[in-house]
This record gives structure tokens, C-alpha cells and sequence, in this order.
């Protein structure tokens, strides 16, 4: 059972960790670019062959960057899709370091607000207020809310997907479920690596099967979906990486373990 608190009390306390985020991040913004926002705003703004700059481009002069390879390098560490979302802002608003960092920061707020409902959901108001609170004041969140990467992206999927999740499961909404669904694409379009959260999800939802009353047809797509990322990390990852000579070809079990570490870490 859901225990729901007033409105009022929702709202004040929403109003605290919002205040309270933006208290702590506003004064970073203006930061200057790490070498991995650098380099991500580059990659950005080659989100497409077809619309990159050319290869003579003064970051690419400056850093050594190889549009051919780093470029494919990119795509097999991350889906494009956040790419093109960023090339579309950076050509709206430019590269100027608060330009870069709103959508991040837009990304932490609404991360620290699911936490607040998240834990409303599954305990109370109050532990929701102070799991959101945690969040606003961890220095790793904000850290990460104030710099052009894919890690708070990735939190802000995770976190949405296990709300809804958690929603699905409690009420049994059926329009719940259809947005689960389009959460589940969307973390596949972001980042590789969802698909192992996508296998604990569907293990979870196929002991669950009966009671949410969920068709096998979305089993067999997941299923599929799977199988497909497996084969392409065996081979686009290995092909695209074997270029680099300290980073020699890998059997299959390494390869799985190469692209869950470096696509959460070496997003640069």
C-alpha cells in the first residue's frame, strides 16, 4: 500500500531539495571544461559523418583526435542518440561551459526528484525527503551534474525505469507498463549496458508474470534485443578496438566484462 501525504507537504518538501540542489550547483556552472567534456563536445558535434566537421577542426588539432577512429570508438562505447541530442543543443545554444552543462544539471534535478518519490513509493514522504536530500548534498552528484558526460544520463534512465517499474508492479496500470517499455528503448539508445539492467527488469517481471498478466510476446523481444547486442559487442566492439595495440582482441567473456567497465567509466 502507497501511503500518500497531503499536497502541501509534498510541495514544501520538494521545494527544500530543489532549493537545495540549485544552492550548490549554480555556482559551478560556469566551471571550466574537463579534457573529457573537451572531448565529448567534440565527438558531439560529430554525431554524424555526414554533418561533421571537417578532419582539420582546431580540437582536433589540438588534441590529436582521429575523426575515423574516434568516432567509431564513440559509437561502440555509447548508442548515438545522446550524441545527436547534444549536437542539436550545441548548435541551438553553443559550447560556451554553462551551455554545456544546463542539460546535465536539468538531468541531476530530475534524478534527486525520482529519488524523492521512489523512496515516498516504496516507504514514506519523509525517508523520500531524505534519500532526495542525501542526493542534492553528495558530492559525487553533483560532481557529475555539472559536467558534460554520460554517467548522470545514465543515472537518470536507470532511476526512471525503476520507478515506473516499481509503479507497474503496484497498481498493475497497464499505461505504466507501455511506458516502461519506451524507458527500456530509451536506455538502450543512450547506453550499451542497459540491456544487463534490461535482463534483471525482465527476470523480475517473468516471475511476475502471471499476476501482471504480461504478454510472452515481450519476452521474446527482449529476448531478441539481447541476442542482437550480444553478437554486435562480439564483433563491432572487437573490430573497432583490435586498432588499438594496447588493447589486444578479447574472447567473448572479456569482451562483455571490457564494454559494462569502460562504457561507465571511459566515457572520454
Amino acid at each position: 500500500m502507497v501511503i500518500k501525504a497531503p499536497a502541501n507537504k509534498i510541495i514544501i518538501q520538494l521545494t527544500s531539495v530543489i532549493l537545495s540542489y540549485l544552492i550548490l550547483t549554480a555556482p559551478l556552472m560556469n566551471n571550466a571544461l574537463w579534457h573529457d567534456e573537451i572531448y565529448n563536445t567534440f565527438l558531439y558535434l560529430k554525431a554524424l559523418p555526414n554533418i561533421s566537421p571537417q578532419a582539420n577542426h582546431t580540437l582536433s588539432k589540438s588534441y590529436s583526435f582521429s575523426w575515423s577512429t574516434d568516432w567509431k570508438r564513440q559509437i561502440v562505447l555509447h548508442p548515438p542518440f545522446l550524441s545527436l541530442i547534444y549536437y542539436v543543443w550545441i548548435r541551438l545554444f553553443g559550447d560556451s561551459e554553462v551551455s554545456l552543462h544546463i542539460p546535465v544539471a536539468i538531468a541531476g534535478l530530475l534524478g534527486i526528484i525520482i529519488v524523492y518519490f521512489l523512496g515516498s513509493l516504496v516507504f514514506d514522504n519523509d525517508v523520500g525527503l531524505m534519500a532526495a536530500l542525501a542526493t542534492a548534498f553528495s558530492s559525487s552528484h553533483i560532481m557529475y551534474s555539472v559536467q558534460t558526460v554520460h554517467a548522470i544520463f545514465e543515472m537518470l534512465i536507470f532511476l526512471s525505469s525503476i520507478l515506473c517499474l516499481a509503479r507497474f508492479v503496484i497498481t498493475k496500470n497497464a499505461g505504466l507498463f507501455r511506458l516502461l517499455l519506451l524507458l527500456n528503448i530509451l536506455g538502450a539508445l543512450i547506453f550499451y549496458y542497459y540491456f544487463f539492467y534490461l535482463i534483471i527488469q525482465t527476470i523480475v517481471l517473468w516471475l511476475l508474470k502471471k499476476d501482471l498478466k504480461i504478454k510472452s510476446l515481450y519476452f521474446a523481444a527482449v529476448f531478441i534485443s539481447v541476442t542482437v547486442f550480444l553478437v554486435f559487442v562480439k564483433y563491432t566492439y572487437d573490430k573497432n578496438f583490435y586498432s588499438y595495440k594496447h588493447w589486444p582482441k578479447n574472447d567473448f567473456s572479456q569482451t562483455i566484462y571490457n564494454i559494462v567497465y569502460l562504457s561507465r567509466d571511459f566515457t572520454q
